[in-house]
């Protein structure tokens, strides 16, 4: 469901050319494109304005080909616009005014006008003191990403607030002597980082104050081995290329657009917003606690992609599964813990099979109190889940671990 429309043509071709995963191409596309397309395309929540900008988040050894995903998504987006490849895409994530930098507003200042030999003033006028960067759209690529993580944990460096504002859009400025501002920006960001530095370098405080839930989590690997493997068909890249230039340019053309959900996708949505809101614990909870935001994101680029009047069911479709995605990959590499003893002991018994609550309570030496309460909670916040199996007899009640994305049927 998540290689629909242009990006999925485009993954499908390229894929099978190269050692680099799908996904890792599908995530480069989406911010890439996101970046391209700029705030043109508008998605209303609440009293906020949404528009497809991302930061994604490649993890996978230093073998996986997360960079080779990255050159592939480059080579179509070259072909796109050769313009933005050179001068709004960036590297070097080090500080957050270095980031303001980069998509800084003019500074007009005033300086006297005088006349006559003497100069005596007569007045005053503007004059450009600074001309600011005109196109706000900003790609930046982090290949280690493990270097502003670091960065992040010295006392004074502001790029995790900047990037959090980044996320929202909200405007950007410093208090230094030469004060800068930047509105109307339009910041994407694509790291690349190894799963020892993510655990190594993505701290508590990235948790507390919602810098690690801004990224969508990409599991990578290299998924074939081409030991001849050639360069990219030329003309397949410029075809394809091609075809996402008419779709940006045609986007970029419209004023005032915006997108929200026809009502089949509302009823996707609202079977799927429980599942999204859920409340997580530990980790997790801090990880994944943007579901809502980054999911409507989502469908709302590809509806975008599709040219789309509205945000259609097959788009909310393609968001839910990389959201999936994303939230398998977070389970993957941070565990389903809950921050509870117990509650991380009865998940990892189901992990390996559902059991009964008198085979838990056994596991527990019948010393748990309140456990079926507990289990309780568990099903509320959509860890596990109860179902019968039939036996000879009479059906048997057990507890399944809940794998992400089967709370629901949004996918199906």
């Amino acid at each position: 469901a998540a290689m629909h429309g242009p990006l999925g043509e485009i993954v499908a071709a390229l894929a099978p050319q190269t050692e680099a995963d799908p996904v890792g191409i599908l995530a480069s596309l989406l911010t890439g494109c996101g970046n391209m397309l700029g705030r043109t395309p508008t998605l209303q929540i609440a009293g906020s304005q949404h528009h497809p900008r991302f930061f994604a988040l490649m993890i996978g050894p230093t073998a996986s080909r997360k960079g080779t995903a990255q050159d592939v998504a480059d080579a179509v987006l070259e072909c796109v616009s050769p313009q933005w490849r050179r001068e709004r895409r960036a590297t070097g994530l080090s500080s957050g005014e270095g980031l303001i930098a980069a998509v800084r507003d003019q500074v007009l200042g005033r300086e006297p006008i005088r006349e006559g030999r003497h100069k005596v003033i007569t007045g005053y006028q503007d004059v450009v003191l600074d001309p600011g960067v005109e196109d706000k759209r900003l790609l930046v690529v982090e290949e280690e990403f493990a270097r502003p993580l670091r960065a992040m944990q010295r006392e004074g460096n502001t790029l995790s607030e900047t990037l959090r504002a980044v996320w929202d859009g909200k405007p950007l400025g410093t208090l230094t002597k030469e004060a800068r501002r930047a509105t109307e920006h339009h910041i994407s960001v694509v790291a690349h980082i190894t799963p020892v530095d993510l655990r190594k370098y993505l701290g508590s405080a990235d948790l507390a104050n919602g810098m690690a839930n801004r990224f969508l989590f990409f599991a990578v690997r290299r998924t074939q081995l081409l030991s001849r493997a050639a360069a990219l068909d030329a003309g397949q890249v410029s075809y394809l290329g091609g075809l996402l230039a008419g779709i940006i340019e045609d986007a970029r053309r419209r004023e005032g657009w915006l997108l929200d959900f026809d009502e089949r996708a509302y009823a996707l949505w609202d079977k799927a917003y429980p599942w999204l809101s859920r409340q997580r614990e530990g980790v997790l909870g801090g990880i994944l606690s943007r579901a809502e935001s980054q999911v409507r994101r989502l469908a709302l680029l590809y509806a975008a992609l599709d040219l789309a009047d509205a945000i259609g069911i097959e788009h909310l479709r393609a968001a839910l599964a990389v959201w999936r995605y994303c939230e398998a990959t977070v389970t993957c590499f941070f565990g389903a813990g809950t921050g509870d003893p117990v509650q991380d002991a009865i998940l990892g018994l189901l992990a390996e099979r559902a059991r009964s609550q008198t085979e838990i309570s056994n596991h527990f030496s019948r010393k748990v109190e309140n456990l079926a309460a507990t289990l309780e909670l568990m099903e509320e916040d959509g860890l596990i889940r109860l179902t019968q199996v039939p036996t000879r007899g009479r059906s048997r009640n057990v507890w399944m671990l809940v794998r992400p994305g089967e709370e629901s049927e949004e996918g199906r």
